[in-house]
């Protein structure tokens, strides 16, 4: 537990530094290493969480809503990227 609270506080706190984006909730995935150390073993995408901006979702909440097409989703993923500065 206390390692999930630690990314969300990492995580939180990168979101609004890059332009104010806000992380709502997240997954993550754990498993162990062949020592049995454990380690944290998952993606990060708008498929993985949620973000806001300005209230607006960047993300698969998108089109799990309706009204959005995948060209909308799409979009929304590069314009998130972009505001995590990922090319």
């Amino acid at each position: 537990m206390g390692i999930a609270l630690r990314v969300n506080e990492i995580l939180s706190d990168y979101m609004v530094s890059r332009g104010g984006l806000t992380l709502v909730d997240f997954k993550l995935e754990f498993g162990f290493d062949k020592s049995g150390k454990l380690v944290l073993a998952d993606e990060m995408s708008g498929d993985t969480m949620r973000i806001l901006i300005n209230g607006r979702h960047l993300d698969k909440e998108l089109f799990r809503r309706g009204g959005a097409s995948a060209l909308d989703l799409v979009r929304a993923y590069e314009e998130m990227n972009r505001l995590l500065g990922i090319p």
